[in-house]
């Protein structure tokens, strides 16, 4: 289970958590996914564009509090995006 201090925001089915470092595989997954990413900043990634990108979300997570979360259900623990508030 996540550690509740990483946890931001909770629905029934869903929570919002901050990116750790152990998130890096699923970013990964999501950014290098041509079908999603079609819509997004541009198309899929390579990995040094995921590593970049998911390096900057932890710095400005550190720096200023607050960032992209990752968004996992509830019930299974999976991840299934990112979003800002």
């Amino acid at each position: 289970m996540i550690k509740d201090n990483l946890v931001v925001l909770e629905t029934e089915n869903l929570f919002l958590k901050k990116f750790v470092r152990t998130d890096f595989r699923n970013f990964c997954a999501l950014h290098q996914n041509k079908v999603i990413m079609k819509y997004f900043d541009g198309g899929a990634k390579t990995l040094e564009q995921s590593r970049t990108r998911f390096n900057e979300i932890i710095n400005h997570q550190e720096k200023y509090g607050f960032s992209y979360y990752a968004i996992f259900l509830k019930e299974t623990n999976t991840f299934i995006g990112q979003m800002g508030l």
